[in-house]
């Protein structure tokens, strides 16, 4: 067996440890700072795509919001007053005489995606359960009714 290290050769060993151990651990700081930048950017490039489609303010002043469950068609209003896609029949939101419109659906949607997106950044995913458009992120489990 070698004989034990002199205290200057195991002092040696242990500055030879940490200064790896600094150098390793500054190399994490610095790739976690440059993934959390990243992060930020594509997510606020993910909250600005989500005004544009969901946002309050449209171009021209229109009315039309695309359906946030299939996404295929502009949403409408039918006689009654409900809310509707005429793509696939795949939200149909029954309206209150409290005045439900396409621009309150609009910014409900804004508002509850762009918190979502700023708590979570997971994708919502939009569907219909009992009469109400809800939403659901599978990243955080989190659940949402939008109206």
């Amino acid at each position: 067996a070698p004989p034990p290290p002199t205290p200057e050769e195991y002092e040696a060993l242990l500055s030879e440890i940490a200064a790896s151990l600094r150098s390793d651990e500054e190399a994490v700081y610095l790739a976690h700072e440059r993934l959390s930048e990243e992060g930020r950017r594509a997510e606020r490039a993910r909250v600005e795509r989500l005004g544009e489609e969901f946002g309050a303010e449209r171009e021209g002043g229109s009315d039309e919001v695309p359906c946030p469950i299939c996404r295929g068609a502009t949403l409408g209003t039918a006689r009654d007053g409900a809310i509707l896609c005429p793509s696939r029949g795949c939200l149909a939101l029954r309206c209150s005489p409290d005045g439900l419109s396409l621009p309150s659906l609009r910014e409900g949607l804004a508002a509850t995606m762009e918190e979502h997106a700023i708590a979570c950044g997971g994708e919502l995913g939009f569907g219909m359960r009992e009469g109400f458009l809800v939403a659901g992120c599978r990243a955080c489990g989190g659940e949402f009714v939008i109206l």
